[in-house]
């Protein structure tokens, strides 16, 4: 009986061993997984600053040598949006006109309600006259 008992024990721990060893694997290549990835997002970013670099050198270097002007494209970009922008502010500014003509017009149209109901109310105290019935 206590070598069965032995036995079962040392299956056991065997068997937690196992379990640990997986567990621990797990974990390693868990940490790799993580690694790598940490590796290819900062190399897909140092070749995109590296892009970046190397276009903005190049579109320099073309500027001197066609014209002297040189301007970045976040310039150009910037006076493209600038000029959308006003035109979005002209569209925003005649919209606005037009809600406002349009409240107002509503709001005169709203604004006798209150009138007639506190005109309504003047006449519940008074007392409904009775009309002579006509019989037959």
């Amino acid at each position: 009986m206590k070598a069965n008992q032995s036995k079962a024990s040392e299956d056991e721990m065997k068997q937690r061993q196992a379990e640990m060893a997986k567990l621990e694997e797990k974990e390693k290549i868990a940490q790799q997984i993580d690694i790598d990835k940490f590796n290819k997002e900062d190399e897909t970013k140092r070749y995109i600053a590296e892009l970046k670099e190397e276009t903005n050198r190049l579109t320099l270097e073309a500027n001197e040598r066609d014209g002297g002007k040189v301007e970045s494209p976040d310039d150009k970009d910037l006076e493209k949006f600038e000029a959308e922008l006003g035109i979005k502010k002209q569209g925003l500014s005649q919209d606005m006109k037009k809600h406002n003509d349009i409240m107002s017009i509503k709001d005169k149209e709203f604004a006798k309600q209150p009138a007639f109901w506190l005109s309504a109310k003047k006449y519940l105290d008074v007392v409904p006259k009775k009309e002579p019935s006509l019989t037959l």
